[in-house]
């Protein structure tokens, strides 16, 4: 696995700094990725224990389904509950968030972990490119430079 490490000299060593946008855009799709797989994954793992407990919770309930359904479409439904179930489906609640949070320091837990393996690569190192770049002075703006690619 390659570590992308942004080293104060990318900003005046021209060919790391042309990795910089790279890196950058990178970065940011991965955190945005993974928020969006966070977060569903909370919600279904929030959703599925508070499923989970509120069955125990209403096993002899004549009407439990239905009190399950209100409840996981709507938390205000608990209010409405008779007064010794009310309690229970907030405590039903409350374990359910609870949950996330176990599973999510599980997860930050292996990721510090997996993080130890991460070996540190040299980006800027000597060689031939992979591609085109700006040759030229790299003047302000879009003068000053030429496109050039790697010869068929």
């Amino acid at each position: 696995m390659v570590r992308l490490t942004l080293h104060p000299k990318m900003w005046y060593d021209k060919k790391v700094a042309n990795i910089q946008p790279k890196a950058t855009a990178l970065l940011y799709t991965i955190r945005a990725l993974g928020g969006t797989i966070g977060i569903s994954s909370a919600g279904s793992i929030q959703l599925s224990s508070l499923t989970h407990s509120l069955r125990n919770v209403f096993k002899h309930e004549p009407n439990a389904t239905q009190m399950i359904d209100a409840i996981l479409h709507s938390k205000s439904a608990i209010r409405e509950l008779p007064p010794h179930l009310e309690q229970a489906a907030i405590d039903a609640y409350a374990h359910s968030l609870s949950a996330v949070w176990v599973v999510a320091g599980g997860v930050a837990a292996l990721t510090v972990v997996a993080s130890l393996f991460i070996q540190e690569k040299d980006v800027g190192s000597k060689g031939e490119g992979t591609g085109g770049g700006v040759v030229g002075d790299g003047g302000e703006g879009l003068g000053g430079g030429t496109v050039v690619g790697r010869g068929h």
